[in-house]
């Protein structure tokens, strides 16, 4: 009994040390956020794993650390929920995220929403021009656009589409004239913030990404049934 005793011990430490370790290697491989939940999480269970180790060869310095750790981390994770808590979105930011960042947690995309605004487009406005460096990564939330290209109209936008997602991200100009077909509302972001301030958020930035993936790949999905005579030339 004693040995299993031991041998269980051993075990919650070895948890806690790779739960130290993993944590703070993800942390500075831009894995995880240093104010995100899940760092905190993974903080309080490396403490306890280690302070349940220690019951069997105990250490006042090392259980008063990992004590400390513990309070700071459940500390962390009230303050965490409390902010989020209070956290409220209009109907169309609502629509906005659930349709575009569908998983970002509520705390980071209230930060994604005020880095922005909102816009009543009038149709014939231009959004984008065709060889000009983009100035806004933009969403429409309803109404259509028309992209052109050479004079030509190429394909069309429909409502919950972004709008020079590659572009405003590398700062390439763009490869299209973006023109609201109709009236629209679209919220939109400047590159400036977008590049300095959201993309250095290890968390905003792969949502993005991965919104930007999808909305690319059902672009090109959409221009092919329309090279190839089956679609509308919606994208």
């Amino acid at each position: 009994m004693p040995e299993l005793s031991l041998n269980l011990y051993a075990i919650f430490g070895f948890v806690g040390v790779a739960l130290y370790l993993g944590s703070y290697a993800a942390l500075q491989l831009g894995y995880l956020n240093g104010q995100g939940g899940l760092y905190a999480l993974l903080n309080l269970l490396a403490a306890s794993s280690v302070l349940i180790s220690l019951v069997q060869a105990f250490n006042l310095s090392s259980a008063v650390i990992q004590a400390f750790w513990i309070v700071i981390s459940i500390v962390g994770l009230v303050r965490m929920y409390l902010l989020t808590r209070r956290i409220r979105f209009t109907e169309e930011e609502q629509d906005f995220i659930g349709r575009a960042l569908p998983t970002l947690p509520k705390r980071k995309a209230r930060k994604v929403l005020d880095a922005g605004h909102w816009i009543d487009g009038e149709a014939g406005a231009h959004l984008t021009e065709e060889g000009e460096p983009v100035d806004h990564l933009i969403y429409i939330l309803t109404g259509t656009a028309e992209i052109i290209s050479n004079d030509q109209v190429i394909a069309h936008c429909d409502a919950h589409s972004f709008i020079g997602e590659l572009t405003a991200i590398s700062g390439e100009p763009a490869t299209a004239t973006v023109r609201l077909k109709t009236d629209a509302r679209y919220f939109c972001i400047g590159v400036r913030v977008l590049r300095d301030r959201l993309m250095r958020d290890v968390e905003i930035r792969t949502h993005l990404q991965a919104a930007v993936s999808r909305q690319v790949m059902h672009k090109l999905v959409r221009t092919n049934q329309a090279l190839a005579g089956r679609g509308s030339g919606r994208v």
